[in-house]
């Protein structure tokens, strides 16, 4: 072997050395840092929670702390300079509503290192959902060609929103007849447009769409396009508790909006007392509490409007067997009730019945 390429091995392997033991330097110092940040709230405090428990909050290495910061969900809890003892902070369960929450130290080491650990606590409903039962009273006919994604009564009358799966501009909204399912009046989107849920206000229609971000409201006497509202994300379904729409969107979380700017003024998020309920599509509110089909399922969720907790569920697998397979797509999905006579009713995207049901709480 000549000098050079002696030379040139040798370099080589200071370097292989040298970023090795870089590499072993580093990870050591990130392990120190990991360790140091873990060690700031203590190993007890609980990260899982029901809803109206506070949570107990304590940093246990304060000596070593010039300054700290405590924040929830960006809103600061506490900041203190130079603490002398075990730092403790009991946050109000007021400040807990269901669903999930950020919570961050931002703290000031004696040695000027900055601290910064995040947590992330879980609040669940309280009380397990109660299992309520359904039962079909009657059947009437239902367009098999509607993609039904919005249901509604409005004085006496029924009103439907349809999406547009294939792109052929079958998205409607529209009085339908319920003895025999015909559409008696309608006002169509072209395609593309996928329409969502629709909810009624006084003498305005609202209807959502999927992905296209507007919300169109139309004259419900005429059903002439009045106006369009636009909103960031999915739109899926659309209620009316009497003060608010109320809108989901694909997740666990219900938003309430501002009838005139469509603004959002609320949220709430779906859990029972151990998981999140996602995927809540179609609405309805009936008597106090939302009742929501979860998409691809034949479950329908009852809600708590304050809370998000939900209350009960409701097997509606016997209406998806009676109407037998009709494709993936072809899913429960549409609650409509009538507060004239205080009759609920139940159908699916292309099914073509019309159910009226019965609920039996318990």
């Amino acid at each position: 072997m000549n000098k050079k390429k002696r030379y040139f091995f040798i370099a080589l392997g200071l370097i292989v050395i040298g970023i090795f033991g870089y590499q072993q330097c580093r990870s050591q110092q990130e392990a120190s840092e990991e360790s140091s940040a873990c060690s700031a709230f203590s190993p007890q405090l609980k990260t899982n929670l029901s809803f109206g428990d506070s949570l107990d909050v304590v940093i246990s290495n304060v000596p070593n702390i010039k300054s700290l910061e405590l924040s929830l969900d960006e809103v600061v809890l506490s900041s203190i300079k130079n603490p002398a003892t075990v730092f403790k902070k009991r946050i109000d369960s007021s400040k807990l509503p269901i669903g999930r929450h950020a919570l961050r130290l931002s703290a000031l080491s004696a040695e000027g290192n900055t601290i910064v650990e995040d947590k992330i606590i879980t609040v669940y409903a309280k009380d397990a959902p109660k299992q309520w039962k359904l039962s079909v009273v009657t059947r009437h006919p239902h367009l098999t060609s509607s993609f039904t994604e919005g249901l509604v009564f409005s004085e006496g009358k029924l009103y439907e929103g349809t999406g547009d799966l294939n792109q052929k501009g079958t998205t409607f909204v529209g009085e339908i007849e319920l003895e025999s399912g015909r559409v008696l009046r309608s006002k169509s989107q072209p395609a593309p447009t996928f329409g969502e849920g629709i909810a009624i206000v006084g003498n305005l229609i609202y209807q959502l769409t999927y992905r296209e971000n507007k919300c169109f409201v139309y004259d419900k006497n005429t059903l002439a396009l009045l106006k369009t509202h636009t909103y960031s994300g999915e739109g899926w379904g659309l209620t009316f508790d009497g003060k608010h729409l109320i809108m989901t969107d694909g997740s666990s979380k219900i938003s309430f909006r501002d009838t005139s700017s469509f603004n959002e003024v609320k949220t709430i998020y779906a859990f029972t007392e151990k998981e999140e309920v996602p995927f809540l599509n179609e609405l309805e509110y009936i008597d106090g509490l939302l009742y929501s089909n979860v998409f691809q399922s034949n479950t329908i969720a009852v809600i708590d409007p304050v809370s998000g907790a939900v209350v009960a569920k409701i097997d509606a697998q016997s209406l998806a067997t009676e109407i037998g397979p009709l494709g993936n797509e072809a899913v429960l999905n549409g609650i409509a009730y009538n507060p004239r006579n205080k009759k609920t009713y139940a159908t699916g995207k292309y099914w073509p019945k019309l159910f009226e049901i019965a609920i039996e709480k318990n």
